[in-house]
């Protein structure tokens, strides 16, 4: 117990620490360090997928090919021929530091970001949470922790999304050997080099193009092109649209989502004046039940807050944004479920709403689904994003 409890003040204190042993004002940033430019000096091949790429190895290191299936994760319905391909180490302290390469084809119509793949991995490969950073869509981190085995074994784990294939760089230490090695994993996954560019076309996507106003301006958003739209509605106003679109791959549709472009309700303050947050969050909450009613008519259901999220993004391009989620328990039997509805209002009082309705992930595959609709989410974010950044550029 005493070595167990040592190793976890060794972490704690390490991940404060540059790989020099100086303390950073925020160690958070210091656990997902990335060293690029420099000089790549080891390569990796990969027949069969589009990831053949370069990078800085560590020193000392020799490279191993592999071919073995890693377990657990088939129930998850998110990936196929999911293999390591390389295991690499320094022979003198392999127990100490060792990096091994997977790569994975995507199932195409359950595709998620790079940082819910890596929350995927990190429930067999450390599951105790140091930390996450997405760093982008395509690109994200997880640090996981174990000490089932007495020593408390950390595992940064890295996922680069290209199309329908991953690149997962599973980098594993000794807790109390961080500051050591931080630099070796900082500069390794900072120069990951790629031989080939992204086919833009391997994950299709289709286009909706809505009426936002009345000067013209229209609201574009891409969905993957295996949904199917089952309704589209005009509010009241005359203004905008509402589409109710299915996950049409899922044989229990699980999963949804209403895309709204509408006039703020007249209750709500002119443009001249900043929404009102409580208008706002009741708002929320109407558009999460109008999509619950939608999907599930004449069965009844609750909601409870979850979170709440803001975004600097669309901070800086729009008069209000906010993401609320509420936890919905659905019918007699209370299924989970969740509603995440992410809104934003630009200054010419034109909203922009995305609510989307997933299973809460109580076992793998509905993880897997959850995710998905975490995907689905972050495109609405970035489409909401280009259309605040063109309209006020107008």
């Amino acid at each position: 117990m005493a070595h167990r409890i040592a190793a976890w003040i060794a972490l704690c204190m390490s991940l404060m620490m540059f790989a020099g042993g100086t303390a950073m004002a925020d160690p958070k940033d210091e656990k997902f360090a990335l060293i690029d430019g420099l000089e790549p000096d080891v390569t990796f091949s990969f027949a069969d997928f589009a990831l053949d790429m370069a990078t800085k190895s560590p020193e000392a290191f020799i490279w191993n090919d592999s071919n073995q299936i890693p377990a657990g994760f088939p129930e998850f319905g998110m990936f196929s021929d999911l293999r390591e391909r390389y295991i690499g180490y320094d022979p003198l302290n392999r127990d100490r530091f060792a990096i091994a390469i997977y790569t994975g084809k995507l199932e195409p119509q359950r595709i998620a970001l790079a940082l819910d793949y890596a929350r995927i991995f990190a429930t067999k490969w450390g599951d105790t949470n140091f930390g996450m950073q997405p760093h982008s869509p395509l690109f994200g981190e997880l640090l996981g922790g174990d000490n089932s085995s007495g020593i408390m074994i950390v595992t940064r784990i890295s996922v680069f999304r290209r199309g329908d294939e991953i690149l997962v760089i599973r980098s594993r230490f000794q807790a109390d050997h961080f500051a050591t090695y931080a630099r070796a994993m900082a500069e390794f996954v900072g120069n990951v080099t790629f031989a080939e560019p992204i086919n833009p076309d391997a994950v299709p996507l289709q286009t909706t193009t809505r009426p936002a106003q009345s000067d013209g301006s229209a609201f574009a958003y891409d969905l993957p092109a295996h949904w199917q739209l089952l309704k589209t509605e005009t509010p009241p106003s005359g203004s905008g649209a509402l589409d109710l679109w299915i996950d049409a791959s899922d044989p229990n549709r699980n999963l949804a989502t209403v895309v709204s472009v509408i006039a703020p309700p007249k209750s709500m303050p002119d443009a001249s004046s900043a929404p009102d947050p409580q208008q706002m969050a009741n708002l929320s909450y109407d558009l999460a039940g109008s999509a619950l009613s939608s999907l599930l008519p004449e069965v009844s259901f609750t909601l409870d807050p979850l979170d709440k999220t803001t975004f600097g993004d669309l901070d800086a391009v729009a008069a209000f944004n906010a993401q609320f989620v509420y936890v919905a328990k659905v019918g007699t039997e209370e299924t989970p479920a969740q509603v995440s509805v992410l809104m934003s209002m630009g200054r010419d009082g034109v909203l922009l709403a995305n609510t989307v309705v997933s299973p809460r992930p109580t076992d793998p595959y509905l993880t897997g689904t959850f995710m998905v609709g975490n995907y689905i989410q972050s495109q609405q974010l970035q489409a909401q994003i280009a259309y605040w950044n063109a309209k006020n550029a107008q």
